[in-house]
């Protein structure tokens, strides 16, 4: 049962890795600027709790925090990683 195990787990990683780690496709300056500003604005427009934890000025703030890393992410990671930074200032565990 065990070699069986480690067989497996050994099969789905060679043959499955391919299939997980793919190229990343870089975002243009243009599609960045598009991004940020369609989550901004949605999250502004529909939120329903965006002030509940934070006062304006905070989330003003950490809105202007996510222009400057979202505006200048190059890849999916950047930009997700600029988008949690704006969702953790929200602070709302729903979002």
């Amino acid at each position: 049962m065990r070699a069986f195990l480690g067989s497996f787990i050994i099969t789905a990683v060679l043959f499955g890795l391919p299939f997980c780690v793919k190229a990343q496709t870089p975002l243009s300056a243009d599609q960045a600027a598009q991004d940020t500003r369609v989550l901004k604005t949605t999250l502004a427009a529909l939120h329903p709790g965006l002030t509940k934890y934070q006062t304006a000025a905070q989330m003003d703030a950490a809105f202007t925090r996510f222009e400057a890393r979202g505006n200048a992410a190059r890849s999916g990671p950047e930009m997700y990683l600029a988008a949690a930074e704006l969702v953790a200032a929200i602070r709302c565990g729903h979002t």
